[in-house]
C-alpha cells in the first residue's frame, strides 16, 4: 500500500510502522485498512499536508464490522 501512495510528503515506512495500530483498529480487514489508507491519503490531499498521520487515520471512520469489538484483537484500546 505504501507504494501506491502518491503525496509529496510521506515518509516512506510509515504506514508500516503502525502495523499493530492497523491490526487493532480494522480487527485485521484488508477491505476497511484500504478503505483508512485511502481516506487518509485523499484527506491529505483535500488539506494539502500531503501526508498520511495516525490523526489522518484516526478521522477515517470505518465499516460497522471493522468498528466491532467481538471483530477487535483482545487488547485493543478501540
Amino acid at each position: 500500500m505504501e507504494d501506491t501512495r502518491s503525496l509529496r510528503r510521506y515518509k516512506p515506512n510509515t504506514l508500516a510502522k503502525l502495523d499493530r495500530y492497523f491490526h487493532d483498529r480494522t480487527g485485521g480487514m484488508i477491505g476497511a485498512l484500504s478503505h483508512q489508507v485511502r481516506g487518509a491519503a485523499m484527506d491529505a490531499i483535500v488539506d494539502g499536508s500531503e501526508k498520511i498521520t495516525k490523526a489522518g487515520l484516526e478521522a477515517v471512520p470505518l465499516d460497522v464490522a471493522a468498528e466491532a469489538p467481538e471483530f477487535r484483537s483482545p487488547g485493543s484500546t478501540r
